[in-house]
């Protein structure tokens, strides 16, 4: 019989089909330690995360989610070099953490969303060059949009990012014949 202390550890170790498709982004996301979080163990999660997850991870389009007040972000492969070579440090960490240097440009973004549950976009060139990366072939935009309850409040935000051109990984057809 495990203690009571040992569930949350045996809840994050079940499988969590959520993350199955999710490459390496979902990969760390499913070997987390999810206890130690402001978002606890993925098994209490709202189901509407789930699906919103399963959604972004599976997608070859940049997308992150930053979870409720605290703005937990859980982010797919496609947005890993937006955050450069900590991303895989960054998974389940908080927006104003990962976005330190530029929080003053983006809390009004978040506020926005969170608040006021209207979308929200930011182009990277307002953004200091600190949080641009490196190999942009054109400007990203940023798209803050909320994620609601089934009851319409205001659960988290999904960023995507748009304007980034990527080949598309290996056995995925980049465009109808």
């Amino acid at each position: 019989m495990h203690r009571a202390t040992d569930l949350p550890k045996l809840a994050a170790a079940i499988f969590q089909p959520w993350f199955a498709h999710g490459g390496q982004a979902g990969h760390r996301l499913e070997h987390l330690d999810w206890s130690m979080t402001a978002m606890g163990v993925p098994a209490t999660w709202s189901p509407r995360l789930h699906a919103v997850l399963e959604v972004c991870l599976e997608s070859h389009v940049p997308m992150a989610i930053c979870w409720q007040r605290e703005l937990t972000v859980l982010h797919n492969d496609a947005y890993q070099p937006l955050l450069g070579p900590q991303s895989a440090a960054l998974q389940g960490q908080r927006a104003r953490t990962i976005y330190a240097d530029t929080w003053h440009l983006l809390k009004d973004a978040f506020l926005t969303v969170m608040t006021d549950g209207r979308a929200v976009q930011v182009d990277d060139r307002h953004m200091p060059a600190a949080f641009r990366i490196p190999y942009p072939p054109r400007p990203v935009t940023y798209h803050f949009s909320p994620i609601r309850s089934g009851r319409g409040h205001v659960e988290g935000t999904c960023i995507i990012a748009t304007g980034l051109s990527s080949p598309a990984p290996p056995g995925v057809v980049s465009r109808w014949p």
